[in-house]
């Protein structure tokens, strides 16, 4: 008996260790993580780096694979079909 209830604290004491470790990491880590792009003194681009850094990529393997203007294709594309479905959208509702 007293082995079980042992564990039930034991289990109960890490649950409460890591809850109260988790609290201090959110304390800890600075605050430019949470800041926004503005107040973290970066340019006020609303596009992340990482994100151009992969389009980058993206485009350099694009070339490499013989598959150059395939993203300007598809944007094309994605217009053409946004505008035929505001046009749908503009027509079933008038």
């Amino acid at each position: 008996m007293v082995c079980k209830s042992f564990k039930w604290r034991a289990g109960r004491f890490s649950v409460a260790t890591m809850a109260l470790l988790f609290l201090l990491s959110l304390l800890i880590v600075p605050a430019s993580v949470f800041a926004t792009d503005d107040e973290a003194g970066k340019s006020s681009k609303s596009r992340p780096a990482w994100l151009e850094k992969f389009e980058r990529q993206v485009e350099f393997e694009d070339l490499m694979e013989g598959r150059d203007g395939r993203q300007d294709k598809l944007d094309k594309t994605m217009m053409r079909l946004m505008n035929q479905l505001k046009s749908n959208v503009m027509e079933h509702a008038t």
